[in-house]
C-alpha cells in the first residue's frame, strides 16, 4: 500500500482555496496515484467522485491508436478527464488552465523527503508551445512512479496533463 501513504502524505498539507490547478491534483492525488493504474480501482475511484464515462473520440482525451478509458466532468471553469491506458498509465487531462497555476501546484505536491520517497527529476523538455517535466519517486532507492507533467504554454485556456506511471515490479 505505498500508494495510499504517498497520497496520504501528500493530502496532508494545507488546504487551499479550490482552483482549477488545485482541482486538477486532487483528481491525480486522489484517483491516478493510489490506483498505481489500475483500471478496476481508477474505475472505482472515479464513480466515487461522479465522473462519467466517456465514449466518444471527440471527447475521449486519447489518441485513435491508444486503447483505454476515459471519465469526464465539467468545474470552476476547466474541464477534468481522467485517462487510464495501459500498462499501470493513469492521467488526469484539465483545460482551460493557467499553465504557471498548474506548475506550481504539480510541484508542490510532489513528496518531500520526510514521506521516505525521494523525487528526482529525470528530464524537462519544450518543444514549441509544449513543456514536459518528467520526475522519478523512489522508495529506498527503487523507482515506484514516475511523474509527467505535459503542458500547452497557450494562453488562455492552455491543456495540462498530469500523469503517472507506476513502476513495475
Amino acid at each position: 500500500m505505498p500508494a495510499l501513504a504517498l497520497a496520504a502524505s501528500c493530502g496532508a498539507r494545507a488546504a487551499e482555496p479550490e482552483t482549477v490547478a488545485t482541482l486538477a491534483m486532487q483528481l491525480f492525488l486522489g484517483v491516478c496515484v493510489p490506483s498505481q493504474g489500475d483500471v478496476q480501482q481508477i474505475e472505482a475511484a472515479v464513480r466515487r467522485v461522479k465522473l462519467v464515462e466517456v465514449m466518444s473520440k471527440e471527447a475521449r482525451a486519447l489518441p485513435d491508436d491508444v486503447p483505454g478509458k476515459s471519465w469526464s466532468t465539467s468545474e470552476t471553469g476547466g474541464r477534468f478527464t481522467v485517462v487510464a491506458t495501459q500498462p499501470q498509465t493513469c492521467a488526469v487531462v484539465v483545460k482551460q488552465i493557467a499553465p504557471a497555476d498548474l506548475t506550481r501546484e504539480f510541484e508542490r505536491w510532489l513528496p518531500p523527503a520526510s514521506t521516505g520517497y525521494t523525487v528526482m527529476q529525470k528530464a524537462e523538455d519544450r518543444q514549441g508551445d509544449m513543456a514536459t517535466s518528467s520526475y522519478a519517486i523512489l522508495r529506498e532507492g527503487r523507482l515506484k512512479y514516475s511523474w509527467v507533467l505535459r503542458m500547452s504554454l497557450t494562453q488562455p485556456g492552455a491543456t495540462g496533463t498530469l500523469s503517472v506511471r507506476a513502476a513495475v515490479p
